[in-house]
């Protein structure tokens, strides 16, 4: 059974709507749910900044 939840967020301007997996991290949101892929994991473990957003 999934338990997906609905997240608004500001994207580029834009406020988006999506149903997700809590567990899924914002670097994986923005990848595949948005298809914006800038962000990168590196260490995962939010050390060294290659998935940091602004």
């Amino acid at each position: 059974m999934s338990n997906r939840i609905t997240i608004p967020a500001q994207v580029n301007g834009e406020t988006v709507t999506r149903d997700v997996e809590p567990r899924q991290s914002l670097v994986d949101f923005l990848r595949e749910n948005l298809e914006l892929t800038g962000s990168h994991v590196g260490c995962e473990h939010g050390v060294c900044g290659a998935c940091t957003v602004r």
